[in-house]
């Protein structure tokens, strides 16, 4: 719908009722409005528009602006105005609720991350620890690993019950070196280990000293039972065919021995032992020799 003003009532304050607009003509005619829909109407207006062809300035004024219809009852508009902040706080404390829950779901797995990285580190720190305590060549504990693992069985499980403490030598070790290779030496050694390993309980300790030298601790057993234990080990070694690629050799082992007492330390158990083998190499090789505790 549209007015028109004249020019010259721009000067002074122009009052437009609504009942001066009508339907522009170029309206009806473009779009082809049927004659009972020309008629002006007020009803449901949402936009009024305002073109000025006089430039200039000019000062439009609303006198009033009229909602016509039902009030909202206050009971109703209560209503309504608790529901809206009940909505809003149940909304407040569901996106609360998904936020915690969001930040709980990222710290379980950024924990999970971290045990299994601590896992992970785990198994490195036991493979390095195995690698640094292990011979590579017979696949036993080396010096590093009998001196820690020895120091703790004795300070623990030897205390208050005996234990046996042996050396063990391949005899003529250096003479297999010499004539035989190396490689057929290192052969003689991971075999010789195999059969100690192959013939102690559970419970004992058994590990390659340096070179040719074993040792083994045996907790909890008697002297007496400790030199039928190395007897048997002997045996063993004597009665095994070392298969080599050179020819098949005979080998021997002098085992020295001793029980080591709940008060004393390793190292002089050690001492002893070391005595006992001196001993059993002294008396011809390829025999038991213990010393007393």
């Amino acid at each position: 719908m549209t007015t028109s003003i004249r020019s010259s009532d721009l000067g002074k304050p122009a009052y437009v009722h609504l009942s001066e607009f009508s339907v522009a003509e170029w309206w009806i005619t473009e779009f082809d409005i049927a004659r009972e829909y020309s008629a002006p109407s007020l009803n449901n207006v949402i936009v009024f528009g305002i073109d000025f062809n006089a430039h200039g300035d000019n000062e439009i004024r609303i006198e009033k602006i009229e909602a016509v219809g039902a009030w909202i009852k206050k009971e109703a508009l209560y209503f309504g105005i608790i529901a809206t902040w009940m909505t809003l706080i149940v909304l407040e404390v569901l996106s609360r609720f998904y936020l915690i829950r969001r930040k709980s779901q990222a710290d379980t797995i950024r924990i999970n991350r971290l045990a299994n990285e601590y896992k992970k580190l785990e198994l490195v720190k036991q493979e390095f620890e195995e690698l640094s305590t292990t011979d590579v060549l017979t696949g036993i504990m080396n010096r590093a690993g009998i001196q820690q693992f020895l120091h703790r069985l004795v300070k623990g499980d030897v205390a208050g019950s005996p234990a046996g403490l042996l050396l063990i030598d391949i005899d003529r070790f250096k003479m297999i070196n010499d004539q035989f290779g190396h490689d057929v030496g290192d052969i003689v050694l991971k075999k010789v280990a195999s059969i100690i390993s192959a013939n102690i309980r559970q419970t004992d300790v058994v590990g390659r000293w340096g070179g040719e030298e074993f040792v083994l601790l045996c907790p909890k057993i008697s002297k007496e039972c400790l030199a039928v234990f190395a007897e048997k080990l002997r045996e063993a070694i004597e009665q095994h065919g070392f298969d080599t690629p050179v020819q098949s050799l005979k080998v021997t082992v002098s085992i020295g021995g001793t029980t080591v007492n709940a008060q004393e330390t390793f190292e002089t158990a050690f001492k002893r032992a070391d005595v006992a083998l001196y001993q059993a190499k002294n008396s011809g090789r390829n025999r038991v020799h213990l010393e007393r505790a």
